[in-house]
């Protein structure tokens, strides 16, 4: 069900992206960024978008989450493990 919450999401934003699980397909956190914008573009830009450096992409979505849910939220996911595609 969190996929497919995920994907209407995407699908009404400007990506072409899908995700089928939530491991390598977020790696690139273009999805995360996406889906961030979708749910708040007032706070989320999609900004990271232009980093090519995908730690860089990743810090990003890490930094616009704690940005999107406040600085005290606990954020369990770090731009590490998004990039090496942990799933947990």
């Amino acid at each position: 069900n969190l996929l497919r919450w995920v994907n209407y999401h995407l699908a009404k934003s400007s990506s072409q992206k899908r995700v089928a699980n939530f491991g390598k397909d977020f790696a690139d956190s273009e999805a995360y960024l996406h889906l961030l914008n979708q749910l708040d573009p007032n706070v989320c830009s999609l900004d990271g978008l232009s980093l090519t450096d995908p730690l860089a992409r990743a810090g990003a979505v890490v930094s616009t989450a704690r940005r999107y849910l406040g600085e005290q939220a606990t954020v369990f996911a770090e731009a590490s493990d998004i990039v090496a595609a942990n799933d947990k």
